[in-house]
């Protein structure tokens, strides 16, 4: 508590407590008890996207209908079929530490093929779909690194309809964490200086995303099973 009471922006503490197997559910109730859970890691409503302030680009005509709401944004594709890519603006923010999102994948047809991710600035000087700047994770097993897919990368097997997800960007890290498998797949990210933006590539016609916040429930869910330290990490 001490380190921590004397951080600031230029002399952050050294590290987050490291809490060993089988006493983080424990220590989050313990830190909840106490109201020190923003303390150690912030508000959790400062770190996730800000669905009222989001727009989805289309670069390729309007293929996909988008409807908000106040707390979420669904995405569905009316084809034809064929690989067709949009992203959100503005940029993730990450230079408080972390940018964090939730993606539901509710329609999936044909193959499970869908890719859900992050793209920088490309040449062009717009986010691209795929290229050096892209990251992400695809249907088949395939993870995109720098627009280059690796079949099976970190146990990565594919989407299944229903799958409910959770995105952390750090300064040198993409996360995923899927709900339903209850494991986290991480990808390295080059340039952290390089703006990068929500980007979703879809194949098939009848493929439905919501795109959320991800809140301190959700959170809460992913410290019980992991290290509290990647939720800020890079």
């Amino acid at each position: 508590l001490r380190y921590k009471k004397k951080e600031n922006p230029v002399r952050p503490s050294s590290s987050l407590p490291k809490i060993p197997e089988g006493k983080r559910a424990e220590f989050k109730a313990l830190i909840d008890y106490f109201g020190l859970t923003e303390f150690f890691y912030g508000d959790p409503r400062s770190w996730s996207i800000d669905i009222a302030s989001i727009d989805v680009i289309q670069p390729h005509s309007s293929k996909v209908v988008v409807t908000r709401s106040e707390k979420k944004i669904e995405l569905s594709y009316g084809g034809p079929n064929g690989h067709y890519f949009v992203y959100c603006t503005p940029a993730l923010d990450i230079e408080r530490g972390s940018s964090y999102w939730k993606v539901t994948i509710n329609t999936l047809p044909n193959y499970n093929v869908l890719n859900l991710g992050i793209s920088g600035i490309s040449c062009a000087g717009n986010p691209g779909d795929i290229d050096s700047t892209s990251y992400g994770w695809s249907g088949g097993s395939e993870v995109l690194v720098k627009g280059l897919c690796n079949k099976g990368a970190s146990g990565w097997t594919g989407f299944s309809p229903g799958e409910c997800l959770y995105f952390h960007l750090g300064s040198t890290k993409l996360t995923m964490f899927s709900v339903l498998k209850n494991k986290k797949f991480t990808i390295n990210v080059c340039n952290p200086e390089v703006p990068k933006y929500i980007r979703f590539i879809f194949l098939y016609s009848g493929t439905k995303l919501v795109l959320e916040p991800l809140y301190r429930d959700e959170l809460a869910k992913l410290w019980e099973h992991f290290e509290p330290k990647w939720l800020t990490d890079g």
